[in-house]
């Protein structure tokens, strides 16, 4: 996951949300492919009793937040996102949209289309506080 996100950061695209949907994209596009992944990525619960099982969904957590955190800093620094809200909470925001919509999809017995939905929720959760809309 974590080399999949870097390589389209690295693509260096100008326009933060731009490549903020990139990256939630290949998020969904992964996660369809293997639905499994989602199963371990939600039963965080689970791993309280194992340290290492629970430290690794951690670190993607932890991973997701700060790469999300600092596409929102670039953002505001270039004037592309509000700067009303601070980045971290931005990105606690769009991480739990996302969240949502996963856990939904995996709730519906994957029936429905998360590539889609999922990019509708961030392309309206974007809405919100980019400053260059047209």
């Amino acid at each position: 996951m974590k080399s999949r996100i870097q390589s389209l950061s690295l693509q260096q695209e100008e326009n933060q949300s731009t490549q903020l949907k990139a990256v939630f994209n290949s998020q969904f596009q992964a996660f369809a492919k293997k639905p499994a992944i989602i199963s371990v990525i939600f039963a965080e619960g689970i791993f309280h009793y194992d340290e290492k099982l629970s430290k690794e969904v951690a670190e993607i957590m932890d991973f997701m937040q700060e790469y999300v955190t600092k596409n929102i800093t670039k953002g505001q620094k270039k004037g592309q996102y509000s700067k009303m809200i601070d980045a971290s909470t931005l990105a606690t925001i769009i991480i739990g949209g996302m969240r949502m919509t996963i856990l939904k999809w995996k709730l519906s017995g994957y029936t429905s289309n998360l590539t889609k939905e999922g990019n509708m929720v961030l392309e309206s959760t974007l809405k919100m506080f980019e400053t260059n809309k047209l």
